[in-house]
């Protein structure tokens, strides 16, 4: 079964744009080479139309939990980079971009190499300010949402808050954790309150040590 994808926004993509801009790049390139100079009349229609059939089929979707990007004229690729990983979206904008009116997209993330120029460089996409500040604002709620703000961790609130309770069930070992102010580790305002969880989780470890 085909997993459900949640798709948040779809940026238009400046095909014709980005095609010319891409051309000129070629073209300067090949302009600067002195062996480039004389196969200039064939390098720039096939550059013009590779450029064209590669932005016809670029497509760049943002889901709830991924940035996903398809492209590749003889050869289709699709990366699919989870929000979490993304560290920053770097945004570029040279004379010739300026000149052809697009902007560059730099997708910096977690454990890339020093010096690489970005998991996904994308030029051409609509409105690149606003693009970024979506894929940012989902990357933080994924964030958030990821890090527990608000609760306590699993293994503070359950398995060892019980490891304590069995503890403090043996013979002159005292109440469990449960039992301190009548209410649960991680139940209750004081449970939120760090200096009461600092003095809980201390009879915690202690009740821990005398069971062993």
């Amino acid at each position: 079964m085909s997993r459900q994808i949640r798709i948040l926004h779809v940026p238009e993509i400046l095909k014709e744009s980005g095609a010319r801009y891409k051309t000129a790049v070629t073209t300067l390139i090949v302009v600067t080479s002195l062996f480039g100079i004389p196969l200039l009349p064939l390098i720039y229609p096939f550059t013009r139309w590779y450029q064209k059939k590669f932005y016809d089929s670029l497509e760049v979707i943002l889901t709830r939990r991924d940035l996903v990007v398809r492209l590749g004229v003889w050869n289709r690729q699709e990366k699919s980079i989870p929000l979490e990983k993304i560290t920053d979206v770097a945004l570029l904008e040279g004379p010739i971009m300026r000149r052809y009116g697009v902007k560059g997209l730099r997708v910096e993330t977690a454990g890339q190499v020093s010096g690489a120029m970005g998991l996904v460089n994308l030029v051409g996409v609509g409105d690149p300010d606003g693009f970024r500040d979506r894929i940012l604002e989902q990357r933080d709620r994924i964030s958030d949402g990821d890090s527990g703000a608000g609760t306590l961790p699993a293994a503070v609130d359950g398995g060892q808050e019980a490891a304590a309770g069995r503890a403090g069930g043996r013979e002159g070992v005292g109440p469990a954790p449960s039992a301190i102010g009548g209410s649960g580790l991680g139940s209750g305002a004081a449970a939120a309150d760090p200096e009461v969880l600092a003095l809980l989780r201390e009879i915690r470890d202690h009740l821990a040590r005398l069971e062993r």
